[in-house]
């Protein structure tokens, strides 16, 4: 154990996921399952490959059905390359696959070139090449869509013969495609979807033209030009996005809704009556959800709504279902995300879930019922099943992280254990057979033993880890949060700990504390709401009051470090700023650090208009509290990173040397949001907690 190098061995391993099955699509008759996954601990190049069960209930030997990947992205289409960045999608080879209805054939994009997968046959043959993004499968398998330069196709596998559906008509203007706000915040990472009996196409029209060009350069090349990109920033334009129904005959119709909803938010096209799709007003305080009549080529409202502070997006809702339309909604007298059917023209819901389960996702929905993912108390998920009756029913171990979805009676679950270093994930028949997918990723020789603290009732979860080794007197403490809206990190999974542990293990209490605004329950969710500084951080110097607190002598509050990257990023530059006298070092990787920076969903959501609500602003950024530095601190960012983009760094920076204080800055050349590059992800992290360990020195006090 002494001599394992971990930040070398996580690098090279993806954060020890390479080799690991993901993306499992089972079959509608429950009898197959299509999954990703890379061919060893080391491969970064991830294949398409099938797992059959029999007629007896018995699973067959795992089988690669297609492996046309490529070892680097350098090839990308832009489209694809921005598709993997939103997705933050690190690996190589087939990232993606879209199969039909009855999982005869698959359709995948490898280099730019359309590849198309005889399931049957085992035969894998290129369709289309050059600049190929976007791809689905027509769920009847006699078709396959893509888009090429902004451009949507149809190819019609039986004679090969391409279409261009919706041609691009200038260079701002695409179809078919996510936009960047779509991907980025709402969850929406697809621009067309397909009828279910494969004949017409719902697509999106972005138009760019309104948005502002920003470059993303690189200079460690001065010779290569910056690279332009529409970013819309707070309080700036957004891409005009519009909805059209096409068919394979070439008509054409544009959907039409209220101006009032800027956001297309949700699209759903199931065997259940008419598509739908969900809108969100700008100010994301009002929603309506349209259904489309193919017959007529129409929208008409189907209901609307408001809610304060605002209306959540939940993955896989809304959906037309046989009684109405599937949603989650808050619960305001509960306090809860609660799955019901909306009724329209304003009637009050029907709840389906219990008071106090938090709904985070649909994954089905079958005659029975609604399959879906949920905590109770916060550090834990299952996967569930309620009926349409409303009885709920736990379909995974309690005391674990699960996900997973039930499909033709075959259940798939993901599992991760508070005590495992790796996740599983496990197939289990009708009949009760179960079979675990293989896992070629290497075994973390570190285990993880996070403590699990709720610190009072209206404080944050957090986990606390110690070194595995005896060490003399108390340890300093470093604080490693995310912190911020849409992530939990004090989780039951020890997978998600395996870096923390490590750090633990070089001599720190390591604390990792969902603050206010981190998913929970709506009014803890609502916290951040206008200010995005104050109960983050206040979450932060709770969970460290009170560990102090309860383990006294164990612990130095006079040495205590934090770090964290992107919404982390800004809480721990924030912590030194704010707090210099419980926060001695930090080490900010990614900050945002003047939110105007950031893009209009996720920051106007909390901060509202810049120009309406300008304390906000100035309340939640760092730029403004950069004389106030007295600690040391670290920025570190990616130079092509275009999600917070570099700018953020080199303003503070800039502030902070305005105000005369000292501090240190590590520019990452050709690093995005992510930092896939092994030499860079193992040499960020022995360079992370050196710069904590020259300020907090771990071995003595």
């Amino acid at each position: 154990m002494t001599s394992y190098n971990f930040p070398l061995r996580r690098a090279l391993t993806m954060n020890f996921r390479a080799g690991t099955p993901r993306d499992v699509t089972v079959r509608e008759d429950g009898r197959a399952a299509l999954f990703l996954r890379s061919g060893g601990a080391e491969s970064g190049v991830t294949d398409l490959w099938a797992l059959v069960i029999d007629e007896d209930d018995n699973f067959s030997e795992e089988r690669v059905v297609a492996a046309v990947g490529l070892p680097d992205s350098g090839d990308l289409p832009e489209a694809e390359r921005a598709r993997r960045e939103r997705m933050r999608e690190a690996a190589g080879g087939i990232t993606a696959y879209s199969c039909d209805k009855a999982q005869t054939k698959v359709a995948l994009a490898v280099g730019g070139t359309l590849f198309v997968t005889d399931l049957a046959a085992n035969e894998t043959t290129a369709i289309a090449e050059g600049g190929v993004s976007d791809v689905t499968m027509s769920p009847t398998g006699d078709h396959v869509s893509f888009v090429r330069d902004g451009s949507l196709f149809a190819v019609d596998l039986a004679t090969g013969t391409q279409t261009c559906l919706a041609e691009r008509e200038e260079p701002s203007i695409s179809w078919g495609s996510a936009e960047f706000i779509a991907a980025e915040e709402m969850g929406r990472y697809r621009g067309h979807w397909w009828s279910p009996d494969g004949t017409a196409i719902l697509t999106t029209r972005v138009d760019e033209s309104p948005v502002a060009v920003w470059h993303i350069s690189n200079p460690a090349l001065p010779s290569t030009a910056p690279r332009p990109q529409r970013y819309p920033a707070a309080g700036q334009p957004n891409a005009v996005v519009s909805l059209f129904l096409l068919d394979l005959e070439g008509g054409r119709h544009k959907l039409s809704w209220d101006d009032e909803y800027e956001y297309l938010t949700r699209v759903h096209w199931g065997d259940e009556g008419d598509p739908i799709f969900m809108v969100q007003s700008r100010d994301q305080r009002r929603a309506a959800i349209y259904s489309v009549t193919p017959e007529r080529g129409s929208a008409r409202l189907v209901t609307r709504w408001q809610e304060d502070p605002w209306i959540d997006l939940t993955p896989g809702v809304p959906r037309q279902v046989e009684t109405g339309i599937l949603d989650v909604i808050v619960d305001t007298d509960h306090d809860t995300h609660r799955l019901a059917l909306r009724s329209p023209k304003g009637l009050d819901p029907t709840f389906l879930t219990p008071e106090g389960c938090q709904v985070r996702a649909v994954s089905r929905v079958d005659d029975e019922g609604v399959w879906f993912v949920g905590t109770i108390d916060m550090t834990t998920q299952d996967l569930w099943h309620v009926t349409w009756d409303g009885e709920t029913t736990r379909h995974s171990e309690p005391g674990g992280w699960s996900s997973g979805s039930n499909t033709g009676g075959t259940m798939l679950v993901g599992r991760a254990e508070p005590d495992e270093p790796r996740t599983t994930l496990a197939v289990t028949t009708a009949a009760g057979n179960r079979y675990v997918l293989s896992d070629f990723s290497e075994t973390c020789p570190i285990t993880p033993e996070p403590d699990f603290l709720a610190i009072g009732t209206t404080h944050p979860n957090t986990a606390v880890l110690w070194p595995q080794q005896d060490r003399e007197g108390p340890v300093p403490i470093i604080m490693s949060p995310y912190g911020g809206p849409h992530a939990q990190r004090a989780i039951r999974a020890g997978s998600a700990f395996l870096t923390e542990q490590w750090l633990a293990n070089q001599g720190y209490c390591v604390i990792v504390s969902d603050g206010p605004g981190t998913p929970r329950t709506p009014s803890w969710e609502a916290l951040v709401a206008g200010d995005l500084a104050t109960g983050p951080l206040q979450g932060q110097v709770d969970a460290l009051t009170e560990i102090v607190a309860q383990y006294g002598d164990r612990v130095d509050p006079d040495r205590v470090g934090i770090r964290g990257w992107s919404f982390g990023g800004y809480l721990a530059a924030l912590a030194v700023l704010a707090r210099p006298d419980l926060f001695h070092v930090a080490v900010a990787g990614a900050p945002v650090t003047h939110w105007q920076l950031y893009d209009t969903h996720y920051t106007e959501r909390y901060l509202g208009d810049p120009r309406a609500n300008t304390q906000a602003y100035t309340t939640s950024s760092l730029l403004a509290r950069a004389a106030e530095l007295s600690r040391p601190l670290l920025l570190v960012h990616g130079l092509s990173d275009d999600n917070v983009v570099v700018a953020h760094t080199l303003q503070l920076s800039t502030a902070l040397l305005g105000a005369g204080r000292p501090h240190n800055v590590l520019p990452l050349s050709g690093v995005t949001h992510m930092t896939p590059q092994a030499s860079v992800a193992e040499n960020l992290l022995n360079l992370d907690v050196g710069f904590l360990s020259e300020h907090l020195h771990p071995a003595a006090r």
